[in-house]
């Protein structure tokens, strides 16, 4: 079979200049149809670290081209092993131990820590650390969602020392420090509610959260000990990664996904169907069972584009025309504060910026982030393009 190529004008393109506000366009995009396909994939990732655990270290699984392509069951030997430390042995009466050697808390019962650790460290962290944008400050809940790469436990109430944690950590976007009202012994028989200590933990995501309502661990109960929070600052970074392989990023890291507009008639090649104004190739979601993707890696976005645009050539309609792949658009989709999951665009135009207008749902309640663009190196001739023999 040989090819021909048809060339064809693109409206929209990159190297365009900037284009007026975009159409309605058909590929407008369901969030909530998005969130809820994420979410029945019911995919098991560790979400922050166990109530006991002091030290964890999550590894990033990385998934393979035949997990992207194929769809397969996610085979059983993918599974996360987590390197972590427990607080003390789970003996009932155990004493258990803490870095921190300021413990003048330990009488105080939850609601009375809870007012003397702020008031031990105030809500006045700063605006910014480095590249770290404070979301929130003084809470009384930590965060527990999709992401988590680890935890540590401090000697000290040390915003510094988390950020570099997170610095050391690939993929790490987002931390958590927090004071924790944990039991001085494992509350058992004969120790049910025993006095407290106070524990510093730093916690790592790959995901940011964007609001208060994100930090939603809130502690739980120990036997008749009450574990609770105090002190908690979460700071996020956005995250600009390397180029894919036959890809390149084009404009500024966005809060917005693409809604792009029909092609004009005239701009397809002769004879092409009107269908192919519409230039949304294809669109998926993850974490699915085969992709548990949990940290932010537009690579995966690129191997599904590929695949795509291989796939439809193969595939081409009952006139031999399909749609080739020019650009993707790969974004992080948050509810409620919390990062689900990510939605990979594929396209067959390359689509200036300002046609990233979809910023979320129209309760406000789901949002994009990090919403990054990128186009081939070698452009495909067209957003159509013809197969014959």
């Amino acid at each position: 079979m040989k090819v021909s190529i048809i060339l064809a004008a693109l409206v929209g393109s990159a190297l365009a200049a900037p284009a007026p506000a975009p159409a309605p366009a058909p590929q407008d995009i369901d969030f909530d149809a998005i969130i809820a396909e994420i979410a029945a994939a019911d995919v098991d990732l560790p979400l922050g670290p166990s109530v006991t655990t002091t030290s964890e270290s999550v590894p990033v699984i990385a998934p393979s081209t035949a997990d992207i392509i194929e769809d397969l069951n996610l085979d059983s030997t993918s599974s996360r092993r987590l390197k972590s430390r427990s607080l003390a042995a789970r003996a009932a009466c155990s004493p258990q131990t803490s870095k921190n050697t300021d413990q003048t808390l330990g009488s105080l019962g939850p609601e009375e820590w809870k007012a003397a650790i702020a008031l031990k460290h105030p809500a006045t962290n700063p605006a910014t650390v480095d590249s770290y944008k404070k979301v929130f400050d003084g809470w009384i809940g930590s965060i527990k969602q999709k992401g988590y790469r680890g935890t540590k436990t401090f000697a000290t109430y040390d915003i510094n020392a988390c950020k570099a944690e997170c610095d050391k950590k690939p993929y790490c976007l987002a931390f958590n420090l927090f004071a924790e009202r944990d039991p001085a012994v494992n509350p058992g028989v004969g120790c049910e509610d025993p006095a407290s200590l106070t524990n510093y933990k730093c916690t790592l995501y790959s995901l940011p959260f964007t609001t208060t309502e994100a930090a939603d661990n809130l502690g739980q109960w120990r036997n008749k000990f009450r574990v609770v929070i105090g002190a908690s600052v979460g700071y996020v970074k956005p995250f600009a990664p390397a180029d894919p392989p036959g890809y390149e990023q084009y404009g500024p890291i966005l809060d917005k996904a693409i809604n792009a507009p029909l092609l004009p008639v005239a701009s397809l090649p002769p004879g092409a169907p009107t269908k192919y104004q519409n230039t949304l190739a294809d669109r998926t979601s993850y974490p699915t069972t085969t992709v548990p993707l949990d940290y932010y890696d537009p690579g995966v976005c690129a191997v599904a584009c590929d695949e795509t645009a291989a796939y439809k050539s193969r595939h081409p309609d009952s006139e031999g025309w399909y749609k080739s792949v020019a650009s993707f658009n790969f974004y992080i989709l948050v509810e409620n504060g919390k990062a689900q999951g990510f939605t990979c665009q594929c396209y067959s135009s390359v689509w200036d910026p300002v046609y990233a207008v979809n910023g979320g749902n129209a309760a406000g309640t789901i949002k994009v982030a990090n919403a990054v663009l990128y186009k081939k190196i070698v452009q495909p001739a067209g957003p159509a393009l013809k197969k014959t023999p």
